[in-house]
This record gives structure tokens, sequence and C-alpha cells, in this order.
């Protein structure tokens, strides 16, 4: 593997991640204002 690829690929990791945590974040904040 090149330089470039290890670097990208952590990246992509957390950028996945990050997204993954917002999106289910945002889902459960809306869930818990439905149930008020």
């Amino acid at each position: 593997m090149s330089l470039v690829s290890i670097l990208r690929f952590p990246s992509s990791v957390l950028f996945f991640l990050n997204a993954y945590v917002y999106y289910t974040c945002i889902h459960l904040n809306c869930g818990f204002v439905l149930e008020q």
C-alpha cells in the first residue's frame, strides 16, 4: 500500500463512523421528541 492509501483509509473510516453516529443521534432524538 502507498502512503496515500494508508492515510486515506483511516480518514474515510472516521468519516463513515461520524456520519453513522450523527444520523443515529438524529434518529434517537426524533424518537425521543415524538414520545414526549
